[in-house]
């Protein structure tokens, strides 16, 4: 990983929160290595654990993952977890990471058929998943009064649900909107996000998303859940991605429904939304 890693992120503005695939790919790339870290437990108790001496030598979990990081010349700053999803902090060289992800249970699925909405900024009448938005809330807090004590520029990454906690969570440390206590940190506009095959949450496009860069295959099914028939809507700028390319578009372009069950019935559906399958085809398009 470190070999790996260090040319791309020095090569990277982490300041200018323009889109750029050299990001993107760096943020896919810790979006996959979140998912090497096992959860302290698995119950419906949110813990957050801010890294020190005393949270290492009593975890012997995050001892590992810490491990893992400091071998490339990164801090681990804060794990964030529960039940449904795991986030952690990294400090990587010129910019702190945030990547969220789904716990690997089956619960998780009945967290993305929460289709019921929450209040989230009677400002710009905007609404979020009630299941995806209740996860979020649980570390808002913490992860801000955290995020509050580094100067590095913030990114915010996921994929699938981590995907659509991403996304709220950007939009609690981007917004003006104030009606769940303010949570902008001093760099606020040195704050951008990427997200993969990530599900959509809101119930409208908002303005407040302007650098939360989502990019998708189009094959991948998660993105058109759940069903726009019951109003929910794409947030932020779309990319669609391909091993033919990457190309930003206007609107999320779904696939069609003959598409959707050729691929159920070959099987194709889980390999066209992991991780590994976006890494892959970023590879083919990020300046070497």
């Amino acid at each position: 990983m470190r070999e790996n890693l260090y040319k791309y992120i020095n090569a990277a503005d982490w300041n200018d929160t323009s889109f750029s695939v050299t990001k993107a790919y760096v943020c896919a790339k810790f979006s996959q290595l979140i998912y090497e870290y096992k959860p302290t437990s698995l119950n419906d108790r949110t813990s957050f654990y801010d890294i020190n001496d005393e949270t290492l030598r009593n975890y012997k979990n995050i001892s590992q993952f810490n491990s893992l990081l400091s071998n490339s010349d990164m801090n681990l700053l804060f794990i964030a977890e529960d039940r449904h999803s795991v986030t952690v902090g990294i400090s990587a060289f010129r910019v702190v990471i945030v990547a969220s992800r789904g716990t690997a249970v089956k619960k998780d699925w009945l967290i993305n058929l929460n289709f019921p909405k929450n209040k989230a900024c009677k400002l710009e009448k905007l609404n979020f998943h009630r299941g995806f938005h209740n996860i979020a809330l649980k570390t808002l807090d913490k992860i801000h009064k955290r995020l509050a004590r580094e100067d590095a520029p913030v990114c915010f990454t996921g994929h699938s649900l981590g995907g659509a906690l991403t996304g709220i969570l950007y939009f609690y440390f981007r917004s003006n909107c104030n009606c769940r206590g303010s949570h902008a940190i001093l760099k606020r506009n040195s704050i951008s996000a990427y997200t993969f095959g990530m599900p959509m949450f809101s119930n409208k496009k908002s303005p407040t998303f302007d650098n939360l860069y989502h990019i998708y295959n189009q094959k991948d099914i998660v993105p058109a859940i759940p069903p726009k028939s019951l109003k929910f809507q794409q947030n932020g700028i779309q990319y669609e991605i391909s091993v033919s390319g990457l190309n930003k578009v206007e609107n999320h372009k779904f696939i069609n429904f003959k598409k959707f069950i050729k691929l159920i019935f070959n099987g194709k559906v889980v390999k066209e939304h992991v991780i590994e399958n976006y890494i892959a085809m970023l590879q083919n398009v990020v300046p070497k």
